[in-house]
């Protein structure tokens, strides 16, 4: 049987935060959120999904906030899962959590119901800092979560910090790092922050005064160097893990595996297609009420685009890939001008290479997007 990855999009959030692209709204009420739930329930039932076929490798709810509605929904969410796809050895279950709307009752709940993951968006353990993003937890809220989350007994647990904040020094990211390692989380993924259009940051971006790129390169080393020093693996671009404790899920999309997204905007790949779901909670809705789920930006990968995306993203992965392990994946031989690129990223030592595996070099890791873009 084949693996696969399961996300469910749960798009309810207490407030939209200022740098915030992702598909969250606010719900207008209690109704809208039971019914987005039930719509949801109906895309997990109706999907087509030849349970013969595949087995679920990952089960993964993103948002949005999934802590935000009652643990119940989650509950019959997964329920309705397990009734319609093999999810018997799934290796992982994770949920994404922020400190301000977890609880402990809600954490004995997903324990007891099979979740095994926290995904903890903190972004900053400064109060300053979470003002300017806009979030809707303080410092104090961060320390209290993480406690509740030990108490409830989760061992695998990750914490998501954004570094390049306006106005934010070396010495404050440096003191965000030490207060991740003082809590004793054995998981971290930290990101540079992106000011993306159509967010409130991105109406006011030429008055933040934010880190330059030499300043922010500095702060990403810092974080690498602390957390390798600390005992931690280096295992993705961005992502840091103590022993065994790697993300399954997100694994899954930095190798290009297959993986089914379910709810308002939640994006697929699947049998060499992507597509997604409609991105509005109503539109979504209607769709389930009418029986007909459509699929959205549709696009039909050929062998070589699969072969080329394939190393891309596997190059986020410090390991890197095996040119002759993604060539028999896509079904094709790399061509003459995709080994010409690899041969002038390797002259540019961006990348490394040693007997047909490609991998990142210290140099290339700051320059991932620009080796992307070349590749493509």
């Amino acid at each position: 049987m084949k693996p696969i990855g399961l996300y469910i999009h749960i798009p309810f959030c207490v407030k939209k935060c200022a740098y915030c692209d992702f598909n969250s709204f606010v719900p207008a009420d209690e109704d809208q959120v039971k019914a987005y739930l039930r719509a949801l329930a109906e895309d997990i039932k109706n999907s087509g999904f030849n349970k013969q076929r595949y087995l679920v490798k990952s089960i993964y709810f993103g948002g949005g906030t999934p802590s935000l509605i009652k643990p119940e929904y989650i509950v019959r969410i997964l329920d309705e899962i397990r009734s319609n796809f093999d999810a018997s050895s799934a290796r992982e279950v994770t949920i994404e959590v922020n400190p301000e709307s977890i609880s402990l009752e809600k954490l004995f709940a997903y324990k007891k119901n099979g979740i095994d993951r926290i995904s903890m968006g903190v972004q900053s353990f400064e109060d300053i800092n979470l003002k300017i993003l806009g979030r809707a937890h303080d410092a104090k809220d961060v320390l209290i979560a993480i406690n509740l989350i030990k108490e409830a007994g989760f061992k695998k647990t990750s914490i998501d910090l954004i570094y390049g904040l306006p106005g934010q020094t070396l010495k404050d990211w440096e003191n965000d790092l030490e207060k991740f390692l003082n809590a004793g989380i054995s998981h971290i993924s930290f990101y540079d922050l992106k000011i993306e259009e159509g967010t409130p940051f991105y109406s006011i971006k030429n008055k933040l005064e934010v880190p330059d790129n030499d300043l922010q390169s500095k702060m990403y080393k810092l974080g690498c160097s602390k957390l390798l020093k600390s005992g931690f693996s280096h295992y993705e671009i961005s992502s840091f893990a103590q022993s065994a404790q790697e993300s399954v899920h997100n694994s899954i999309y930095w190798s290009n595996e297959e993986y089914i997204g379910f709810g308002a905007g939640a994006y697929s790949y699947f049998e060499g297609r992507r597509f997604s779901r409609a991105k509005s909670i109503d539109k979504y809705i209607q769709q389930a009420i009418a029986g007909e789920f459509r699929k959205y930006e549709q696009e039909k990968l050929e062998a070589r685009d699969r072969l080329v995306e394939t190393m891309i993203l596997n190059l986020r992965l410090m390991k890197g890939f095996s040119l002759k392990n993604v060539e028999e994946k896509a079904g094709i031989s790399a061509d003459t001008d995709l080994l010409s690129s690899l041969n002038e990223l390797e002259n540019q030592k961006l990348i490394l290479s040693s007997r047909g595996k490609y991998r990142l070099s210290k140099k290339g890791i700051l320059y991932y997007d620009t080796i992307a873009s070349e590749l493509l």
